[in-house]
Protein backbone atom coordinates (compact mmCIF):
# COMPACT_ATOMS: atom_id res chain seq x y z
CA UNK A 1 0.00 0.00 0.00
CA UNK A 2 2.94 1.84 0.55
CA UNK A 3 3.93 2.05 -3.04
CA UNK A 4 0.49 2.76 -4.18
CA UNK A 5 0.38 5.64 -1.81
CA UNK A 6 3.91 6.99 -3.15
CA UNK A 7 2.42 6.85 -6.89
CA UNK A 8 -0.34 8.99 -6.33
CA UNK A 9 1.21 11.49 -4.06
CA UNK A 10 4.12 11.61 -6.39
CA UNK A 11 1.63 12.40 -9.18
CA UNK A 12 -0.34 14.76 -7.04
CA UNK A 13 3.14 16.99 -6.75
CA UNK A 14 3.72 16.58 -10.38
CA UNK A 15 0.55 17.72 -12.15
CA UNK A 16 -0.39 20.50 -9.11
CA UNK A 17 2.54 22.32 -10.10
CA UNK A 18 1.60 23.35 -13.90
CA UNK A 19 -2.32 22.41 -13.07
CA UNK A 20 -2.59 25.96 -10.50
CA UNK A 21 -1.67 27.81 -13.94
CA UNK A 22 -3.66 26.04 -16.19
CA UNK A 23 -6.85 26.78 -14.27
CA UNK A 24 -6.10 30.54 -13.54
CA UNK A 25 -5.29 30.93 -16.97
CA UNK A 26 -9.00 28.96 -17.73
CA UNK A 27 -7.43 26.62 -19.43
CA UNK A 28 -8.69 23.29 -17.68
CA UNK A 29 -9.77 21.42 -21.09
CA UNK A 30 -6.25 21.93 -22.53
CA UNK A 31 -4.89 19.46 -19.85
CA UNK A 32 -7.83 17.08 -20.60
CA UNK A 33 -7.14 17.77 -24.47
CA UNK A 34 -3.46 16.97 -23.99
CA UNK A 35 -3.85 13.69 -21.66
CA UNK A 36 -6.16 12.20 -24.42
CA UNK A 37 -3.55 13.15 -26.97
CA UNK A 38 -0.64 11.69 -25.99
CA UNK A 39 -2.41 8.13 -26.75
CA UNK A 40 -1.76 8.72 -30.14
CA UNK A 41 2.34 9.80 -29.50
CA UNK A 42 3.03 6.35 -27.44
CA UNK A 43 1.35 4.35 -30.08
CA UNK A 44 3.41 6.37 -32.94
CA UNK A 45 6.24 5.80 -30.93
CA UNK A 46 5.58 2.38 -30.54
CA UNK A 47 5.57 1.50 -33.86
CA UNK A 48 8.90 2.98 -34.85
CA UNK A 49 10.66 1.53 -31.59
CA UNK A 50 9.09 -1.66 -30.45
CA UNK A 51 9.58 -0.87 -27.12
CA UNK A 52 7.26 0.03 -24.38
CA UNK A 53 9.93 0.74 -21.77
CA UNK A 54 11.55 3.45 -24.40
CA UNK A 55 12.24 6.92 -23.99
CA UNK A 56 11.32 7.66 -27.18
CA UNK A 57 7.42 6.62 -26.46
CA UNK A 58 7.65 9.91 -23.50
CA UNK A 59 9.31 12.07 -25.98
CA UNK A 60 7.01 11.33 -28.95
CA UNK A 61 3.93 11.46 -26.42
CA UNK A 62 4.57 14.76 -25.34
CA UNK A 63 5.26 16.04 -28.57
CA UNK A 64 1.72 15.05 -29.58
CA UNK A 65 0.44 16.65 -26.46
CA UNK A 66 2.05 19.79 -27.79
CA UNK A 67 1.20 19.62 -30.98
CA UNK A 68 -2.83 19.19 -30.05
CA UNK A 69 -2.67 22.45 -28.07
CA UNK A 70 -0.55 24.45 -31.32
CA UNK A 71 -3.22 23.03 -33.49
CA UNK A 72 -5.93 24.05 -31.21
CA UNK A 73 -4.56 27.52 -31.47
CA UNK A 74 -4.13 27.23 -35.20
CA UNK A 75 -7.93 26.31 -35.14
CA UNK A 76 -9.03 28.55 -33.30
CA UNK A 77 -7.25 31.49 -34.97
CA UNK A 78 -8.31 30.75 -38.61
CA UNK A 79 -11.66 29.41 -38.12
CA UNK A 80 -12.81 31.79 -36.00
CA UNK A 81 -13.48 29.92 -33.05
CA UNK A 82 -13.86 29.23 -29.59
CA UNK A 83 -10.38 27.66 -27.93
CA UNK A 84 -13.03 25.29 -26.24
CA UNK A 85 -14.73 24.84 -29.68
CA UNK A 86 -11.64 23.82 -31.50
CA UNK A 87 -10.03 21.56 -28.36
CA UNK A 88 -13.62 19.46 -29.05
CA UNK A 89 -12.50 18.81 -32.77
CA UNK A 90 -8.80 18.08 -31.95
CA UNK A 91 -8.51 15.99 -28.69
CA UNK A 92 -11.62 13.37 -29.49
CA UNK A 93 -9.72 12.98 -33.02
CA UNK A 94 -5.89 12.24 -31.85
CA UNK A 95 -7.84 9.61 -28.83
CA UNK A 96 -9.36 8.15 -31.20
CA UNK A 97 -6.93 7.77 -33.23
CA UNK A 98 -4.43 6.63 -30.72
CA UNK A 99 -7.50 3.94 -30.05
CA UNK A 100 -7.77 2.77 -33.58
CA UNK A 101 -4.13 2.23 -34.02
CA UNK A 102 -3.74 0.02 -30.54
CA UNK A 103 -6.55 -2.38 -31.16
CA UNK A 104 -5.71 -2.61 -35.11
CA UNK A 105 -1.57 -3.11 -35.12
CA UNK A 106 -1.06 -3.85 -31.83
CA UNK A 107 -3.24 -6.46 -30.82
CA UNK A 108 -0.43 -8.67 -29.11
CA UNK A 109 1.35 -6.35 -27.55
CA UNK A 110 0.20 -5.41 -23.96
CA UNK A 111 -0.92 -1.70 -24.88
CA UNK A 112 -4.72 -1.98 -23.21
CA UNK A 113 -7.08 0.82 -24.01
CA UNK A 114 -9.26 0.25 -21.34
CA UNK A 115 -6.53 0.31 -18.43
CA UNK A 116 -4.88 3.36 -20.39
CA UNK A 117 -8.42 5.46 -20.36
CA UNK A 118 -9.06 4.42 -16.82
CA UNK A 119 -5.97 3.90 -15.50
CA UNK A 120 -4.84 1.54 -12.16
CA UNK A 121 -2.09 3.11 -9.97
CA UNK A 122 -2.03 -0.54 -8.59
CA UNK A 123 0.09 -1.66 -11.12
CA UNK A 124 2.50 0.96 -11.40
CA UNK A 125 4.69 -0.25 -8.42
CA UNK A 126 5.96 -3.49 -9.73
CA UNK A 127 7.96 -1.80 -11.67
CA UNK A 128 10.98 -0.88 -9.74
CA UNK A 129 14.17 1.12 -9.85
CA UNK A 130 16.49 1.91 -6.93
CA UNK A 131 14.08 0.49 -4.76
CA UNK A 132 11.23 2.56 -5.65
CA UNK A 133 8.21 2.33 -8.28
CA UNK A 134 9.48 3.86 -11.67
CA UNK A 135 6.65 6.05 -11.83
CA UNK A 136 7.65 8.03 -8.41
CA UNK A 137 11.20 8.69 -9.52
CA UNK A 138 10.02 9.89 -12.85
CA UNK A 139 7.07 12.43 -11.53
CA UNK A 140 9.51 13.43 -8.53
CA UNK A 141 12.11 14.11 -11.23
CA UNK A 142 9.27 16.36 -13.23
CA UNK A 143 8.07 17.58 -10.25
CA UNK A 144 11.34 19.13 -9.50
CA UNK A 145 11.76 20.68 -12.99
CA UNK A 146 8.12 22.26 -12.86
CA UNK A 147 9.01 23.60 -9.30
CA UNK A 148 12.15 25.12 -10.91
CA UNK A 149 10.19 25.95 -13.48
CA UNK A 150 7.91 28.70 -11.60
CA UNK A 151 9.90 29.66 -9.04
CA UNK A 152 12.45 31.34 -11.97
CA UNK A 153 9.51 32.71 -13.48
CA UNK A 154 6.90 33.10 -10.94
CA UNK A 155 6.38 37.18 -11.17
CA UNK A 156 5.61 36.75 -15.22
CA UNK A 157 3.27 33.73 -14.68
CA UNK A 158 1.37 35.49 -12.03
CA UNK A 159 0.99 38.89 -14.47
CA UNK A 160 0.02 36.16 -17.18
CA UNK A 161 -2.82 34.91 -15.16
CA UNK A 162 -4.31 38.05 -13.23
CA UNK A 163 -3.17 40.96 -15.67
CA UNK A 164 -1.36 40.30 -19.19
CA UNK A 165 -2.33 43.70 -20.18
CA UNK A 166 0.22 45.01 -17.72
CA UNK A 167 2.59 42.00 -18.24
CA UNK A 168 2.91 43.36 -21.91
CA UNK A 169 3.21 46.57 -21.38
CA UNK A 170 6.54 45.75 -18.96
CA UNK A 171 7.99 43.76 -21.62
CA UNK A 172 7.51 40.02 -20.18
CA UNK A 173 8.01 36.87 -22.82
CA UNK A 174 4.70 36.14 -22.20
CA UNK A 175 4.27 33.66 -24.94
CA UNK A 176 7.52 32.38 -24.32
CA UNK A 177 6.81 31.60 -20.88
CA UNK A 178 3.24 29.99 -22.08
CA UNK A 179 4.54 27.28 -24.25
CA UNK A 180 7.04 26.87 -22.00
CA UNK A 181 4.45 25.88 -19.69
CA UNK A 182 2.64 24.11 -21.89
CA UNK A 183 5.54 21.60 -22.98
CA UNK A 184 5.74 21.21 -19.31
CA UNK A 185 2.46 20.36 -18.93
CA UNK A 186 2.58 17.56 -21.92
CA UNK A 187 5.51 15.84 -20.02
CA UNK A 188 3.67 15.80 -17.03
CA UNK A 189 0.62 14.08 -18.56
CA UNK A 190 2.55 11.91 -20.19
CA UNK A 191 4.74 10.81 -16.78
CA UNK A 192 1.04 10.99 -15.36
CA UNK A 193 -0.60 8.91 -18.12
CA UNK A 194 1.82 5.85 -17.70
CA UNK A 195 0.59 5.55 -14.02
CA UNK A 196 -2.58 6.37 -13.45
CA UNK A 197 -4.16 6.79 -16.89
CA UNK A 198 -6.12 9.98 -18.47
CA UNK A 199 -8.82 10.23 -16.49
CA UNK A 200 -7.31 10.54 -12.77
CA UNK A 201 -4.36 12.42 -14.68
CA UNK A 202 -7.08 14.97 -15.22
CA UNK A 203 -8.38 15.41 -11.70
CA UNK A 204 -4.65 15.85 -10.63
CA UNK A 205 -4.72 18.49 -12.58
CA UNK A 206 -7.18 20.49 -12.40
CA UNK A 207 -9.29 19.61 -9.42
CA UNK A 208 -6.84 20.09 -6.57
CA UNK A 209 -6.19 23.52 -7.75
CA UNK A 210 -9.91 24.36 -8.27
CA UNK A 211 -10.52 23.89 -4.60
CA UNK A 212 -7.10 25.50 -3.83
CA UNK A 213 -8.42 28.39 -5.73
CA UNK A 214 -11.84 28.18 -3.20
CA UNK A 215 -9.49 29.00 0.20
CA UNK A 216 -5.94 30.81 -1.44
CA UNK A 217 -5.93 34.59 -1.04
CA UNK A 218 -2.73 35.18 -3.53
CA UNK A 219 -0.84 33.03 -6.24
CA UNK A 220 1.61 31.22 -3.57
CA UNK A 221 -1.31 30.15 -1.10
CA UNK A 222 -2.77 28.51 -4.19
CA UNK A 223 0.02 26.57 -5.27
CA UNK A 224 0.57 25.51 -1.76
CA UNK A 225 -2.93 24.42 -1.07
CA UNK A 226 -3.11 22.64 -4.41
CA UNK A 227 0.03 20.59 -3.51
CA UNK A 228 -1.61 19.88 -0.20
CA UNK A 229 -5.33 18.90 -1.07
CA UNK A 230 -3.68 16.62 -3.87
CA UNK A 231 -1.40 14.98 -1.30
CA UNK A 232 -4.25 14.71 0.92
CA UNK A 233 -7.00 12.88 -1.97
CA UNK A 234 -4.39 10.87 -2.69
CA UNK A 235 -3.27 9.27 1.01
CA UNK A 236 -7.06 9.23 1.66
CA UNK A 237 -8.84 7.59 -1.31
CA UNK A 238 -5.39 5.07 -1.63
CA UNK A 239 -6.86 4.15 2.08
CA UNK A 240 -10.16 4.29 1.73
CA UNK A 241 -10.42 2.07 -1.88
CA UNK A 242 -7.76 -0.27 -0.27
CA UNK A 243 -10.55 -0.79 2.70
CA UNK A 244 -13.39 -0.72 0.61
CA UNK A 245 -11.66 -3.39 -2.11
CA UNK A 246 -13.29 -0.39 -4.85
CA UNK A 247 -11.71 0.93 -7.79
CA UNK A 248 -8.50 3.18 -6.69
CA UNK A 249 -9.11 6.22 -9.53
CA UNK A 250 -12.61 6.33 -8.83
CA UNK A 251 -12.40 6.97 -5.49
CA UNK A 252 -10.01 9.81 -6.26
CA UNK A 253 -12.41 11.24 -8.22
CA UNK A 254 -14.93 10.85 -5.93
CA UNK A 255 -12.80 12.60 -3.24
CA UNK A 256 -12.44 15.25 -5.42
CA UNK A 257 -15.78 15.67 -5.91
CA UNK A 258 -16.08 15.98 -2.13
CA UNK A 259 -13.62 18.32 -1.66
CA UNK A 260 -14.50 20.77 -4.13
CA UNK A 261 -18.33 20.49 -2.83
CA UNK A 262 -17.32 20.52 0.82
CA UNK A 263 -15.41 24.09 -0.05
CA UNK A 264 -17.98 25.15 -2.72
CA UNK A 265 -20.58 25.08 0.59
CA UNK A 266 -18.36 26.62 3.29
CA UNK A 267 -18.01 29.06 0.96
CA UNK A 268 -21.68 29.76 0.04
CA UNK A 269 -22.13 30.13 3.96
CA UNK A 270 -19.58 32.86 4.77
CA UNK A 271 -20.85 34.69 2.04
CA UNK A 272 -24.38 34.53 3.44
CA UNK A 273 -23.14 35.23 6.80
CA UNK A 274 -21.20 38.11 5.82
CA UNK A 275 -24.54 39.16 4.22
CA UNK A 276 -26.61 38.96 7.26
CA UNK A 277 -24.19 40.84 9.34
CA UNK A 278 -24.44 43.61 6.66
CA UNK A 279 -27.75 43.45 7.25
CA UNK A 280 -27.78 43.81 10.84
CA UNK A 281 -25.35 46.54 10.81
CA UNK A 282 -27.45 48.55 8.26
CA UNK A 283 -30.98 47.61 10.64
CA UNK A 284 -28.42 48.90 13.90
Amino acid sequence: MIDVILVLLSTSLCLGVPGCFLVLRRLSMTADAVSHAVLLGIALGFFFVRDLNSPVLIVSAALFGLFSILLTEWIALRCHIARDEALGLVFPVFFSLGVILVTRCFRNVHLDTELILMGNPLFAPFLQSFGLPRAVIANLLLFAVNLIFVLVCFRPLGYACFDPSYASLLGLPLTRIFYMLLTLSAFSAVVAFQSVGAVLSIAFFIAAAAAASLLARNLREMLCLTLLIGALVAVCSTVTALRLNVSLSGMCAVFFLLVLLLLRFSAFLRKHQQYADREKEGAE
